[in-house]
């Protein structure tokens, strides 16, 4: 017997682990149930002391991250810094090829020959050690609002405003994006400072949802309030700049697919490929030609991007094959571009279902990303080269290194021994890399505009919240047509005897493929297809396989 639209959405919100008690918060977030600022740590500290820079009017440098979570956390800061009437404010983002990641002695140099007083960093500075002793030998002194990884010992910064702090008392704030935390401090000094009254600072949830989506950080508690009431500012933003970036993309209603797949690519290719200041000057542009500008630049960028990260990957898939064998792949080519190698990583594990590393040869010296899954952690596997590595280090699943270009073989034998040391079934690790099914259905019946609209409901979808998934063992090809410039992308009709739907797959794998009359068992994630004011929900295909 087929489920009903009601049966379909309790079991979603069960598999999200959401008490029946909660489901009506978790439907309908509450904005003002956020807790005080001041729990974080040194939060204290550094109002005092952005205080006594107002009293002063003394230079403050916002010094960023060239991402959408350094972008947003600048723009935030830039924006109610102004309405408290700080008049001496500017900012600085890194340059991810001349500086790389957090701060850094060129950029601090800068900032002194501008006259900074104070740096506020944000989305960085928690591993700055070295560089804020630095700043200090200029007489600048430094305030880091992060929320990534921390030392056992702070750096002698004013404050370190970080969740990550065994010293935070502030429920949750572990999952906060920088802008989040970027955000409680605009809510402290709202406390001490007249200019932007309780209630106005919501006008700013509109950067908080697309750095907190952007970031992949959980879509649970406060973040899901954030992001739930920052995309309804969204649709009535005042800035400029997304208002061009919405209208270039052409999109009324933003969701949070489109922070994640239409906003942030956009954003991020500014630092990818020029300067990450380039996105922040177009988020606080207030003349509207300018901003349009602006936008179309990025647009260009990211198209350009999307070009070098086909080409990348085209390089790359060909030669993969030259190590076919290799549990971990491990492809190097002076053709990368280091912004993009992260993405062309990616793709890679996706078409492979192996963890890899992407190697952008520099002349002597190399950079490269990782992408992993299961019980493989890239981080593990970098710290198993560090003896001839220059540096590295991040995450399970992703992870970046500095080598000497020479050492890329003997990198590539060490990742790969550290694998088989692990004793690992392939077989059982390729399974992680499938989707989770939220609900196996019998028949297609289920699928209507109806359930379509129960699941926008639970929007906004993310990390902890994702996009519904589901799975039919049974369904048949009925028809098939391919589409692109070089039939990359994949519609299917499918049937379950009574019912038809339609399915895409963009890229699909050659995998996915099917005849017409095989049998297959596909997982997909639902949308709405509309044209000529006819809406109807199609599918969108995850995983396929032909039933023999």
């Amino acid at each position: 017997m087929s489920l009903s639209v009601g049966e379909i959405i309790e079991r979603i919100l069960d598999n999200r682990g959401i008490p029946v008690n909660q489901r009506e918060s978790f439907l309908n977030p509450d904005y003002d149930n956020q807790h005080d600022p001041f729990l974080l740590p040194d939060m204290k500290k550094a109002v005092e002391r952005l205080l006594a820079a107002y009293k002063n009017q003394e230079k403050i440098t916002v010094y960023g991250d060239y991402d959408v979570d350094g972008v947003s956390a600048a723009t935030i800061i830039l924006d109610a810094f102004e309405k408290f009437g700080f008049k001496n404010i500017d900012y600085f983002l890194p340059d991810r090829f001349k500086d790389g990641y957090g701060m850094n002695e060129r950029g601090v140099k800068l900032l002194a020959e501008r006259g900074t007083n104070l740096i506020l960093t944000v989305d960085c500075g928690s591993l700055n050690h070295a560089e804020i002793d630095f700043a200090k030998g200029f007489g600048i002194d430094t305030i880091v609002t992060d929320h990534h990884n921390i030392a056992e010992v702070q750096p002698k910064a004013v404050a370190v405003v970080n969740p990550r702090r065994p010293e935070n008392q502030y429920p949750q704030a572990e999952k906060f994006a920088g802008v989040s935390v970027a955000f409680k401090l605009i809510q402290a000094l709202q406390s001490k400072l007249d200019g932007l009254p309780l209630g106005q600072e919501k006008w700013l949830l509109d950067m908080v949802a697309l750095g907190t989506v952007c970031d992949i950080m959980q879509q649970t508690v406060e973040n899901r309030q954030n992001t739930f009431w920052g995309l309804k500012v969204m649709e009535k933003t005042r800035r400029n700049g997304l208002k061009s970036m919405l209208a270039y993309a052409g999109i009324d209603k933003p969701n949070s697919s489109t922070l994640g797949f239409v906003l942030g690519p956009r954003i991020n290719s500014a630092g990818r490929l020029e300067t990450a200041e380039k996105a922040l000057e177009l988020m606080i542009e207030k003349d509207n030609f300018k901003a349009l500008e602006k936008a179309k630049h990025l647009d260009e960028l990211n198209k350009k991007r999307r070009k070098l990260q086909s080409d990348a990957l085209e390089i790359a898939i060909q030669k993969a094959k030259d190590f076919e064998n290799d549990k971990v792949l491990v492809i190097a080519d002076e053709n990368f571009n280091d912004g993009i190698i992260g993405i062309v990583a990616s793709g890679l594990m996706e078409k492979f279902k192996k963890p890899v590393f992407v190697i952008s040869i520099e002349n002597d010296i190399s950079k490269g990303s990782a992408r992993s899954f299961g019980e493989f952690s890239a981080s593990q596997a970098v710290d198993k080269a560090r003896e001839i590595i220059i540096k590295g280090g991040g995450h399970d699943a992703a992870a970046g290194v500095t080598l000497l270009t020479s050492k890329i073989d003997e990198f590539r034998k060490i990742v790969n021994d550290f694998y088989i040391e692990l004793k690992l079934e392939t077989g059982e690790e390729m399974k992680k890399l499938l989707p989770k099914v939220d609900v196996k259905l019998e028949d297609f019946s289920p699928i209507s505009l109806d359930l379509w609209q129960e699941i926008v409901k639970l929007e906004p979808f993310g990390n902890g919240n994702e996009e519904p998934t589901f799975e039919i063992k049974n369904a048949r090809v009925v028809a098939r047509q391919e589409m692109g410039e070089q039939k990359q992308h994949l519609r299917l009709t499918l049937t379950d005897g009574e019912n038809e739907i339609k399915m895409l797959k963009f890229n699909a794998p050659e995998e996915f493929f099917a005849e017409i009359g095989d049998q297959i068992s596909v997982i997909f994630s639902l949308g709405l297809n509309e044209w000529q004011g006819q809406k109807n929900v199609e599918g969108q295909i995850l995983h396929l396989e032909r039933i023999e």
